[in-house]
Formats: structure tokens, sequence, C-alpha cells
């Protein structure tokens, strides 16, 4: 107080000077500041909202505007609210002392939102914008659970279980399960058992709600069928499973088992419930067997329309029999193994649409079969292994169009077959191994598409095909190992020769290709090893000559790859040893010479490499102990020579390496001991291998075309 007192005194002393001086106030307050030594200072400080000290100012003059220069304050959300910085407490103002400012923020409730779910997570509701501690209410319809075939069910509350909402959350509908109980009975059919009380009430299906001791006078107890179809047989086995409903009736099935002569028959009905006789079993001694068209049951003639399943499997003792004409379907194995059946007849008109898996198989002494017109199917190994059939007839107005996988296998005397116009597919090994094979004709209206894997695999004596034009496949190993086969025609409608196609065929000396030819692939090993082949007139639309297509095709003299080729595979020409000519399509599309591809070519004196090509692989050429010039275009875009590609080509005087060459690989001219090698680039570009020129040979580098052209003239 004493120092404040002493300025006030100093304070008026002056007024009272600058007055009789004549001074006015303004001056006087100015001469008092400008010459006072003494500026008084004071603390700012900044406070969170909860004291947390943000910034502390201190030495702020007297008089001057606070200014708060840190970090925006901030106050973290809670359950119930967000907060926002509004400014400070108390009011901003000039400093007169130390002062204490803080921060103050405004607050934005949260809320939160509510999703209600059914079992199956349907959405049912969703509450948005409820405020923190409400306890949710859920205001739609009742959830429903649909009842299923054993349960009904009821709604019986939320899960987790509701409580005041603190946070974003769904409750899912819970149901409780009551079981339901079905009344069902059974259709005795015409039989009785002991074990039937009448209608039962079940709650779940299975197989112990049924009775198995059902007996009626001259049938067999079968099972039970339910709206026709069949669920148990006698033994309990079940085929079928069955959805409960109220009221159901479930039927005995029965059997009539028959016996004509030891010919064991069963009454059976179709879908339209017309009874008809099935052939089931032969238990007789009768060498030859008549199947008469009906057989008479209590009076009533009922049509005989199969032979059912393994029927005369193994009869050894069976050589001939009568089909009757009314007979539809002969089952799987029905005649399997009767190896001594030399004859099976079919009555005119007959109606036989089916002839089944291994029907006939291993007929061994079966000589011939005249397949009725309405036969659609012959099912896999049909007549497989019947080694003495030598005839197969099938009229030009038969509905046939299946040949099964393995129909006619190992049919060793069939010399001849005709297929007919109706017959869109040739299983896999279909004629396989028919080695007395010699003539197969197509209809000329043909529908067939595909000639199956292995169709008439190694049929040795086949001499020639013409493949009709409906054709677009020919499938691996169709014809393979045909050694007999000199001449085929390929029609225009084939776009693919698939693998192993004609491979072995040894005699092979023509293939010829329709004019408007729409073959794109020759498929891997297709004509390998055809040993007599000379020549052939590879179609324009073929793009892939495949690995090893025409190996081994040591008669093979000379060869033209048309334009459109790409790609020449690995192996494709390999060991042809009396090739003499590979020339290639105006404006060949050829990229790709394959490893191996012309490698052991040994009569080949001259190739010319088209512009297309960029990468010639590895032992392409190699021992190609003939081969004295390679010529490359002058616009060649080749980039690769592979390893060993012109090794042992002992005759090569001279080749040309474009400058677009950016990798040869190893030993690529090794035992070339007559070779010069002109090089476009002016030294060895990086990407060749420290062992590309192994032998040695003498390189010119920096040679132009023309000067290469020059030189070798």
């Amino acid at each position: 107080m004493k120092k404040i007192a002493k300025k006030l005194f100093s304070a008026l002393v002056m007024i009272i000077s600058f007055a009789l001086s004549g001074c006015n106030t303004e001056q006087l307050s100015q001469s008092y500041y400008s010459n006072s030594s003494i500026v008084e200072t004071f603390t700012v400080t900044w406070l969170n909202y909860d004291g947390t000290i943000l910034e502390i100012d201190n030495n702020v003059s007297y008089g001057t505007m606070p200014s708060y220069d840190s970090f925006i304050p901030t106050k973290a959300s809670d359950d119930i609210y967000n907060y926002e910085f509004t400014g400070w407490t108390p009011e901003l103002k000039p400093v007169t002392k130390d002062t204490t400012y803080t921060a103050t923020f405004s607050s934005e409730e949260i809320t939160y939102t509510i999703t209600w779910e059914n079992y199956d997570g349907t959405v049912l509701e969703i509450d948005e914008n409820v405020s923190y501690g409400t306890m949710p209410t859920y205001d739609g319809t009742t959830p429903i659970k649909e009842s299923d075939d054993r349960y009904n069910y009821i709604f019986a509350g939320w899960t987790p279980e509701l409580e005041p909402v603190t946070e974003d959350i769904t409750y899912t509908a819970v149901f409780t399960s009551e079981e339901i109980t079905y009344t069902v009975d059974f259709d005795l059919n015409g039989g009785t058992s002991s074990s039937y009380k009448g209608p039962i009430e079940v709650k779940i299906f299975s197989k112990d709600i049924f009775f198995f001791d059902c007996v009626k006078e001259d049938w067999q107890f079968r099972g039970w069928e339910y709206n026709g179809e069949k669920i148990f047989d006698e033994k309990g086995n079940q085929f079928k499973n069955v959805t409960l409903v109220d009221n159901m009736v479930f039927k005995a099935i029965y059997q009539y088992y028959g016996d004509l002569n030891g010919l064991i028959y069963t009454i059976c009905q179709d879908e339209l419930n017309n009874k008809y006789i099935e052939i089931v079993k032969y238990i007789g001694n009768n060498i030859n067997l008549v199947i008469t068209e009906t057989i008479n049951v209590d009076g009533e003639d009922i049509p005989v329309k199969a032979i059912a399943s393994n029927a005369f499997y193994y009869c050894s003792s069976l050589t001939s029999i009568y089909i009757t004409s009314s007979v539809t379907t002969i089952l799987s194995g029905a005649f399997s193994g009767c190896s001594n059946l030399t004859t099976v007849t079919f009555g005119e008109n007959s109606q036989l649409t089916s002839i089944g898996e291994s029907a006939f198989k291993d007929c061994s002494s079966l000589t011939s079969i005249n397949i009725p017109d309405s036969v659609t199917t012959i099912g896999e190994y049909g007549f497989a292994n019947c080694s003495k059939l030598a005839n197969v007839s099938i009229g030009k107005n038969s509905q046939l169009t299946t040949i099964g996988e393995y129909a006619f296998y190992y049919c060793s005397s069939l010399t001849q077959v005709y297929i007919p116009d109706s017959v869109t597919t040739i299983g896999s090994s279909a004629f396989c191994d028919c080695s007395n094979l010699t003539i197969v004709t197509f209809g000329e209206n043909s529908q067939l598409t595909t000639i199956g894997y292995f169709a008439f695999n190694n049929c040795s004596s086949l001499t020639s095909i013409y493949i009709p034009g409906s054709i677009t496949t020919i499938g691996k190993y169709a014809f393979s190992s045909c050694s007999s086969l000199t001449s085929i025609y390929i029609p225009d409608s084939v776009t693919t020769i698939d693998s192993y196609a004609f491979c072995d065929c040894s005699n092979l000396t023509i293939v010829t290709f329709g004019e408007n030819s729409q073959l794109t692939s020759i498929g891997k090993s297709a004509f390998s090893s055809c040993s007599s082949l000379t020549s052939i007139n590879i179609p324009d639309s073929v793009t892939t000559i495949g690995y090893d297509a025409f190996y081994n095709c040591d008669s093979l003299t000379s060869i033209f790859i048309p334009y459109n080729v790409a790609t020449i595979g690995g192996y494709a020409f390999r060991s042809c040893s009396y090739l003499t000519t590979v020339t290639f399509g105006e404006n060949s599309q050829l990229t790709t010479i394959g490893e191996y591809a012309f490698s052991s070519c040994s009569s080949l004196t001259s190739i010319y490499i088209p512009d297309s090509v960029t990468t010639i692989d590895s032992y392409a050429f190699c021992d190609c102990s003939n081969l004295t010039i390679v010529t490359f275009g002058e616009n060649s875009q080749l980039t690769t020579i592979g390893e060993y590609a012109f090794s042992s080509c002992s005759s090569l005087t001279s080749i040309y390496i474009p400058d677009s060459v950016t990798s040869i690989g190893y030993h690529a001219f090794e035992n070339c001991s007559n070779l010069t090698i002109y090089c476009e680039a002016s030294s060895k570009p990086s990407g060749w291998d420290s062992s590309w020129n192994y032998s040695n040979r003498p390189v010119l580098w920096n040679c132009t075309y023309d000067e290469y052209l020059e030189t070798i003239a």
C-alpha cells in the first residue's frame, strides 16, 4: 500500500506541475507512461473443463487482449452426450490482473438405433434416435416362424434380453417349438397283416412306423409306396424320404410271380396302370426258347414287355431265343454270358426300344444280330466280347440314336457295320478291337457330330473310311492303330482332330480334307507314326499343329504350313527322316516353332523362316544333318533362338541373325562344323548365353541383310 501511495503522490505532483505550465491531461498521461520505468505484466492461465492446464501465458502487459494459441480444447463424449468447444469463461477482456480462463462446451444428446430381426435375419423394425437409458420397445406385428414337417413354433421373446439402451443393438426373435402329431394309415392293398391296428399318431417319419409282415395269396410283398413312389422294400431298405402330412395313407406293394415252363415272370403296371409281364428269370432246360407275346394269368392275356436285368444271365445251355414283338425293353445283363447262344430273333414289327448295358455281353457263340428299327439305344458293353459276331444288321429306317461305350468292343469277327442317319452318339471304344472290321458306312444324312475316344481303335483290318459331313470332332485315339487304313476323307465340318486320332496308322498314305475345311486344330500325336504318309495338304483354316502331331512320319517328304498356323508344337515333325521341303503360306502368322519341332529331319536341306516367327525353341532343328541353308526374312521379328536349336546341323554353312534377336540359348549352334554366322548386331547382346557359340564358329558382326545375301551368293 505504501508503494501505491508513493506512486499516486508522484503522479499528483506531476499533474500540478503540468497544470502550472499549461499542459493538458493527455500530455500528462503520455508523459507519465513514456517516462515511467515500470511496466506492469500479468499471467493468463488457460484450463480445460476438468482443470487440466492447456496453456500459460506469462508477462502479459496490462491492457493486452488475452489470446489462446494452443490446440482446440476437447471433451470426450460419454454415453449420453457429444461435446463441442464453444469458448471460455469468464468472457475474454483486456488484462488488468492475473486471470484464469476455463474452456466451455455445448452438449448434444447421443441417440442410438435399435434393430429388431426375425429368426432368419429378416428386419422387422428399426427404431432410430433412441435416447440413452430408454427401455426399448417393439411396436411391429408379432414375429412368426412357419411350421415345418415336425414342429410348430411359438414366439417367446427376444435375444439378448431387453435392457435400457446404452449402444446400437440388434434384437432377434426367439421361438419355442412344439412337436406336430400326424395321423397316418396303411392300405394293405388286398393283403393282410397281424401288425395292422388301424390309423396311428406319429411325430416323425421313420422305418419304425411301418410293418413288413404283409401277405397276399399268390403274391409276394415288396414294400410300401406313397403316391406311386416306392418308399421301402420288403426288407425295410428305404428308397425315398417322405415329408409327413396329416391323414397320409401308405400303400402295400405286391408282386406276382408266375412260372411258365421255367420262365419266371412277374406282373407290373405302367404309368397308365396298364398291366404287363416282365420276364425275371429262366430256370428251365429248353435250349431253344420262345418268348410269347402274352401270358395268360387267371384267364387274362397280359402282354410281355420287358426282360429284366440278368434274367438269362449265364444260361450256358441256351442256344436260340425268339423275342416277341411286344417286348420294349431288354435290361442290363439280360443275356450276358450265354456262351452257347447262337441265334437271337426279334418278332416282326418289334417294338423294342432299348438294349441295356451288357445285355448280350460275352455271348461268345452269337454270330449275327438284326437290330430292330425301333431300337433307339444300345447300352454300354451291349455286345462286348461277342467274338464270333460277324454280322450286325441295322436298317436304313433305324431310329437308333446312341451306340454306347464299348457296345461292340472286341467283336473280333465283325466285318462291316452301317451307322444310320439317326445316330447322334458313338461312345468311346464302341468298336475298339474289332480286328476284322473292314467297312464302316455312315448314312447319307448322318446327324452324328462326334466320333468318341477309341471308337475304332485297333480296327486293324479297316482300309478306308468316309467320315460324314455332320462330324465336328474326331476324338482321341478314334482311329489309332488302324494299321490297314490307307486313306481317309475328313469333311469340311470337322474343326478338331483330337490327340492320337490316327496315330500308328502305319499304312495310311492319303488324308483328304474338304475344299472348304473348317479344321482349326490338329491335336497332339494326331498322325504320329503314320509311317506310310508321304504328303498332307493342311487346310488354311488350321491355327495349331499340336505336340508330336506328325512325329516319326518317316515317309513324309513335304509339308505345307498354311498362313493361319500360329504355333507348331514341340516334336511336331520330329524324325520325319524323308522330309525335304517345308513351305509356309504367304503372309504366315506363325510365331512359335516348338522344341524338337523338326529335329532329326535328316533329309531337310533348306528352310525359310517367316518374318512373323518370334521364337525358335530348344532343339527345334537339332540333328538336321543335311540342312545347309536357314533363311530369315528381311523384316524378321525373331527374338529368341533356344538352346541347341541348330546343334549338329553339320551341313549348315551360313545363317543370318537379325538384330531383333535378344536371346540365344546355350550351345545353339554346337557341332555346326561348317557354319559361318552373320550378325546384324555390332557385338554380342547381353541376352545371348555366354556359350551360345560353343563350337567357336566364325562370326561377322555388324553385317546388313543385303551384305549377307551378297556374301552367300
